[in-house]
């Protein structure tokens, strides 16, 4: 079997074209692993900030028992003595 005659710019066009596939294939590629790096950042940064919200939530939440406890104690007292 006879492989079809290619007109030397026909051939050329044909390694540009590939070339410039190649590339733009290259180009995609690291753009993905670039997006996939930003994407684990954010979301490292996401999970640090939700924690840390979390943490402070939590303190709040102690803060808000104890203040309640103060006022539960103070208006006790208030009542046995007035």
């Amino acid at each position: 079997m006879a492989f079809p005659r290619v007109s030397p710019d026909r051939f050329v066009q044909l390694e540009v074209q590939s070339h410039s596939q190649q590339q733009t294939s290259d180009l995609e590629g690291r753009f993905l692993q670039q997006l996939s790096s930003v994407r684990s950042e954010v979301d490292a940064q996401i999970t640090g900030s939700s924690e840390k919200l979390l943490g402070a939530l939590g303190r709040l939440q102690d803060e808000t028992l104890r203040g309640n406890e103060g006022i539960t104690t103070s208006l006790g007292i208030n009542d046995q003595g007035g």
